[in-house]
């Protein structure tokens, strides 16, 4: 079953249900288009490597961890994935985060984690975490909107728009698009975005 189209208000309703290839098939399913491929995010050619530093996990035992060893690479964006109930909170909240607060603030952290060892924090100078948890009294306060991350979107958004159909307007009195008219919309939508 896929759920849409879109997130939040554009959704809310089953827009495709059956086998993958109903779903493939299904042209209001966004997620049928990337698993058909009509849709797809290009690999970039060059990818960050890391700076060949690691922490270095030995033997995590926590909740459904069973002495689990991991090399987590430094200096580039990493994801750790897996089913609901297969350790990802466990490996990266319970056991490595809580074990480095511990050691970024010299105080034992009881909800820690077990480890045989954890290799590498000479490699790193502090630990965030960052969570979407409310901040302050109300529940729709989170870091994005309190970096007003969300605002500046929908100000954008409204931007595109509004030349969106400024160029609209502009090919409807003309009847015909020159090659000046994109360029400049382009070079106006490029310039909002700074």
């Amino acid at each position: 079953v896929d759920i849409g189209p879109g997130a939040g208000v554009h959704g809310g309703e089953v827009v495709a249900a059956g086998t993958l290839k109903d779903i493939e098939n299904n042209k209001r399913s966004i997620t049928g288009a990337y698993l058909s491929e009509r849709e797809y995010i290009p690999i970039p050619k060059i990818r960050r490597k890391g700076n060949g530093n690691f922490i270095k996990i030995k033997g995590a035992t926590c909740n459904n961890l069973k002495k689990v060893n991991v090399d987590i690479p430094l200096g580039c964006f990493i994801a750790v994935t897996g089913v609901s109930g297969s350790g990802k909170s466990s490996l990266i909240n319970q056991t490595l985060f809580n074990h480095l607060t511990e050691h970024f603030s010299g105080e034992v952290n009881v909800f820690a984690g077990e480890v045989k060892s954890i290799e590498g924090f000479e490699n790193i100078d502090k630990v965030i975490d960052i969570t979407q948890e409310p901040i302050g009294r109300t529940p729709r306060s989170n870091p994005a909107t309190y970096v007003k991350l969300l605002m500046i979107l929908e100000v954008y958004s409204l931007k595109l728009r509004k030349l969106k159909l400024e160029a609209m307007i502009k090919v409807d009195s003309l009847l015909t698009l020159k090659v000046e008219d994109v360029k400049n919309v382009v070079v106006r939508v490029l310039s909002v975005s700074q």
